[in-house]
Order: structure tokens, then sequence, then C-alpha cells
């Protein structure tokens, strides 16, 4: 295969992700239509999406609000993957409705 086909999930990333930390708050309506709060951390970001590390397992394409102080992040986004981490569950989630991130000096 030629070098220029090559690709790793990494370089299909519009953004590149930083190492972060900080307490993240997540809120959605579940298939039962029972809102649902959860309470994490965050372990990297970048303008277009978060990593966050949750006790509860999210379906991929739920819809969730989220508010992060630490980050200045407070609106929406859409769950791209979950998966389990030992006690907990990592999420990815991409920010959606303008939502963006822009790190602070």
């Amino acid at each position: 295969m030629p070098a220029s086909a090559q690709t790793s999930p990494s370089d299909l990333r519009r953004h590149q992700r930083q190492p972060t930390s900080g307490r993240i708050t997540l809120s959605w309506t579940d298939t039962r239509g029972v809102n649902c709060v959860a309470r994490g951390e965050c372990l990297n970001i970048s303008p277009s999406g978060i990593s966050v590390e949750l006790r509860e397992m999210l379906a991929a394409r739920t819809y969730v609000s989220l508010q992060c102080s630490p980050h200045g992040i407070r609106g929406s986004g859409s769950v791209r993957y979950c998966f389990r981490t030992k006690l907990n569950w990592t999420v990815g989630i991409e920010f959606s409705g303008g939502l963006a991130w822009t790190e602070r000096p």
C-alpha cells in the first residue's frame, strides 16, 4: 500500500486533542424518556469535542447537554463513542450547536 494511502485514526481528526482535567456535568433524556444527569472527569479536549470519564454508559448518538466551568464550556453535543475502562466508561462527545472550545492563555 502506498504511504499516501495509509492513515491512522488520529490522522482523521480535525483537531489535535489536549490532555486536560476538570469536572463536567452531562444531562440527557434516555430511551424511556427519563431525564438523566451524570458528573464525570474530563480526559482530553479539542475545539470540536471532549472525552470524559463517567460511571454511566451512554449510547452512541445520544444528544447531551454539557457544562464544564473550568474550560468555559456550556452547550450541547452528540456521543460519538463509549467504551468500558475498568470500573468506568470513556465517552467521546462531539460539540454541536455552534459550541467550540478555545484554549485560554
